[in-house]
């Protein structure tokens, strides 16, 4: 392997590790902690991420309904202005509480991590919504302080590919002299 060649993947290794390593977590904390017996249903713009590109959402989620609710009927939306990667459609739905496995009365709990929202972020406004599947239209009952989605993102596409890119002409340009 010649030289060209040895820091053509040192460049690429540099880049891979400077992609994990810019990782950055963003927090959308719309639950309300109080026993509530209402919607949620937010748009809110982020500027500040805005070009930036997701890698990967976590919804971490525990419901306590109130008396006389079911956990089942409940369901989750936050939707992203991204233009999405190949295969994903820039939204996570979960269209019941009974999708995540919950029903009747009690504290659920649920964690997931998804890619539907990969990709780059465009300006525009996000939307969180927590609704019950059934009318009328109002859930009853309280999330835990702890209740969460993150949205871990890398700072701007194409930043380490750029230093790769970068570090492949000095090569070149030594090479040459």
């Amino acid at each position: 392997m010649g030289n060209l060649e040895k820091l053509g993947a040192a460049a690429a290794l540099t880049t891979a590790g400077a992609s994990i390593a810019g990782v950055q977590t963003f927090t959308i904390d719309f639950f309300p902690d109080d026993p509530s017996t209402i919607n949620i249903m937010l748009g809110f713009i982020t500027p500040a991420l805005t070009g930036k590109t997701i890698v990967e959402t976590r919804l971490f989620v525990e419901f306590t309904p109130e008396p006389g609710y079911d956990a089942g009927d409940l369901y989750f939306l936050l939707a992203a202005p991204v233009s999405p990667d190949a295969g994903e459609d820039g939204v996570v739905y979960l269209e019941s509480g009974a999708d995540m496995g919950w029903s009747g009365s009690g504290t659920f709990f649920y964690e997931n991590t998804f890619t539907n929202l990969n990709g780059v972020l465009q300006i525009g406004a996000w939307q969180h919504d927590v609704f019950p599947t059934f009318d009328p239209p109002i859930y009853e009952g309280s999330f835990s302080a702890d209740s969460r989605w993150e949205i871990d993102y890398i700072p701007a596409p194409g930043t380490a590919t750029a230093l790769g890119g970068l570090l492949m002409l000095g090569a070149r340009r030594r090479r040459i002299r």
